[in-house]
C-alpha cells in the first residue's frame, strides 16, 4: 500500500535498466532488472526501523547468478511482486528500450 508511510518508486534507466524500490516503515525492498527482461538480477531485503537501518536492522542481497540456485523462493516472490507493480504502473512486464 503506498501512502505516508509505504511507497512504491520505479525507475527506467539506461537500456532497460529497472530499478523498483519498495519502503514501509519497518522494511525496505530494492529490485534491479538490469535489461528489462522482466527477470530480477538483483534482491536487496531489509527489514527494521528506518530510525535504526544499518544498526539494528536484517538485511540481505541476492544476485541472481550467484543465489539462484540456493534461494529461488526468494527469486519467484520479488519477481512477483514486481511483476505486479509493473502492471500497477501501466508497464508491460519485460521493458526492452
Amino acid at each position: 500500500m503506498d501512502g505516508i508511510f509505504a511507497n512504491t518508486k520505479m525507475e527506467i534507466e539506461r537500456e532497460g535498466l529497472i530499478k523498483m524500490t519498495r519502503s514501509s516503515f519497518f522494511s525496505y525492498k530494492a529490485y534491479n532488472d538490469d535489461n528489462g527482461d522482466g527477470c530480477l538480477d538483483i534482491i536487496y531485503l531489509g527489514e527494521g526501523s528506518p530510525l535504526a537501518r544499518g544498526l539494528e536492522s536484517e538485511s540481505r542481497i541476492y544476485y541472481r547468478k550467484d543465489d539462484l540456485e540456493n534461494h529461488p523462493d526468494i527469486f519467484a516472490r520479488g519477481e512477483q511482486e514486481y511483476r505486479e507493480q509493473l502492471r500497477r504502473f501501466g508497464l508491460p512486464t519485460s521493458v526492452q528500450l
